[in-house]
């Protein structure tokens, strides 16, 4: 074995220990989106992503005189990797939260479901915010993201929760806007009766004056 063969064994090695974590991570995500999306496969480009970065450590190999640019276009493609994943995945938490909630009205959310405005929507608006910074500045250097992948994590398994809890509210919101609508019927009839009842009133004093002249 050449000193430049290895040179690019060790690099290769190195590479892995550095990224398993990130690797693992995509790994996660590809399998949590076909969980929550059976018939929506990792996105495309997240996927050739993959494949480039295995292009190069293959080339890496092959090459070992140019070990240095190909390990640095496997972490740039890795990193990629994880970004879009990750992006698609809190999408998708996002936008299923949303439309579960758009089914009700904000009043019943506010009184049946006080812990959504209290807790769990600014949480979301905060995870938004980071995802915006991520989306306009997605740094590929595998150091940021191992720096943050507990945080990362967090954010996904954070959104999963109030996913869950938003589907065990579900009942709730639909007792209370069930009572709701009861009650909305029922002052309707009450005030159609009042209305009845002045009208029979009204009817009965032009009857009486109309009788004493």
């Amino acid at each position: 074995m050449s000193p430049d063969e290895a040179n690019a064994q060790k690099e290769i090695f190195k590479f892995l220990q550095d990224t398993k974590s990130i690797y693992g991570m995509c790994k996660k995500y590809s399998i949590l989106i076909e969980e929550i999306l059976p018939k929506h496969k990792a996105p495309i480009h997240a996927a050739n992503e993959l494949k480039s970065l295995v292009f190069h450590l293959y080339n890496a190999a092959q090459f070992p005189d140019s070990i240095d640019i190909n390990i640095l276009e496997a972490k740039e493609h890795l990193c990629r990797a994880f970004y879009d994943l990750h992006s698609l995945i809190v999408s998708i938490y996002i936008e299923q939260i949303k439309v579960k909630l758009s089914a009700y009205k904000s009043g019943t959310i506010a009184n049946s479901f006080p812990e959504y405005g209290n807790t769990i929507r600014p949480a979301i608006k905060d995870i938004q915010e980071s995802l915006q910074i991520l989306r306009s500045n997605r740094n590929t250097d595998v150091d940021i993201i191992n720096s943050n992948i507990n945080e990362f994590e967090q954010q996904v398994s954070s959104l999963a929760r109030f996913d869950d809890i938003i589907e065990s509210r579900r009942p709730a919101m639909n007792e209370f806007e069930i009572k709701q609508r009861k009650k909305g019927a029922i002052n309707f009839a009450w005030g159609f009766l009042l209305l009845v009842i002045i009208a029979l009133l009204f009817m009965g004093l032009g009857y009486y004056l109309g009788t004493t002249k």
